[in-house]
């Protein structure tokens, strides 16, 4: 049922509901003088017998249709945002999938023109990078699917003690700018994690400060905890995030880097937002322009 039927019905009931009251009272008062009760207490009496019935009727029906018809809009409204949110995404998928279907056009353009194999060998590389970039992409784009589809409820979470945790972070995350630093965490509390998608989300988020700060300088993960959570804090020295764009990092497709001159698909932060999520946890940053950014994943510890 749509919502402008129901509101056709909504209104007819509210109508129906006022004549329905209106008519009792003027039934009871009818009734009052006919059978001689004149006096106040009598009339009322009378009035309550009649219409109170009426009325307790006509506005449980009111009450329903209501809150039927506010249940139809919010389910119209969910499924309007639903459908920007997939045309948004659609739009933002074709447009990264653009640009390096259109560098490899080019490149083979190139590339059956060139007439010697020295000459056509970059162009062959340039097509062999954007074909992996392509595939990055896509992986970035199904991992991001599973996660959405993923039952919060149902999430699969085993515990892990903190050295495991620890160990498996410096094992996965060798890269030489990477600095894990010292901590006063019991090394056997547990936490309840889905490793292997906690990894992909850390991953995410040191690729991006590696990708986002200076060659030379490092990114520092700490491990702390507050209160009844765990703290993962990424720490980098880039350029930082500006006010404007701040609100928008964890959307998808967002790039820290609006020119696109930096590699990076604009998912990273997105899946690890939601792999937060999953966790029943969440993710922060803090950032000032000119002074890099920490980005904190949050995870409950009980």
């Amino acid at each position: 049922m749509n919502v402008t039927r129901l509101q056709r019905l909504f209104s007819s009931v509210r109508s129906s509901t006022i004549t329905g009251i209106l008519a009792s009272l003027a039934l009871a008062t009818i009734i009052g003088w006919l059978t001689g009760a004149h006096d106040l207490t009598g009339m009322w009496l009378i009035t309550l017998a009649i219409a109170g019935p009426v009325s307790f009727i006509s506005a449980r029906a009111y009450i329903g249709f209501r809150s039927a018809l506010e249940q139809e809009r919010l389910k119209v409204a969910l499924e309007e945002q639903r459908a920007q949110i997939l045309s948004r995404f659609i739009r933002d998928a074709a447009h990264e999938f653009k640009t390096p279907l259109t560098q490899i056009g080019v490149s083979l353009y190139l590339l059956e023109r060139a007439p010697e194999a020295a000459q056509r060998e970059p162009h062959a590389a340039q097509i062999r990078t954007q074909i992996d970039s392509l595939n990055a992409l896509l992986d970035s784009i199904l991992l991001l699917t599973r996660f959405d589809t993923a039952d919060a409820h149902a999430y699969p979470r085993d515990p892990v003690p903190v050295r495991d945790l620890e160990q498996h972070i410096r094992a996965t995350h060798t890269h030489p700018r990477i600095s894990l630093q010292p901590h006063t965490l019991d090394p056997a509390h547990t936490v309840p994690v889905n490793l292997t998608d906690l990894k992909i989300a850390l991953k995410q988020v040191l690729e991006n400060a590696l990708r986002y700060s200076h060659p030379a300088s490092t990114v520092a993960v700490d491990l702390s905890r507050v209160g009844h959570f765990l703290h993962i804090a990424v720490t980098d020295q880039g350029e930082g995030i500006t006010p404007e764009a701040l609100p928008h990092i964890f959307d998808r497709f967002q790039r820290g880097d609006e020119s696109h001159t930096t590699r990076g698909l604009g998912l990273g932060l997105a899946i690890a937002r939601r792999v937060l999520e999953l966790h029943r946890g969440r993710i922060e940053v803090q950032s000032q322009p000119g002074k890099g950014s920490t980005f904190t994943l949050v995870l409950p510890t009980g």
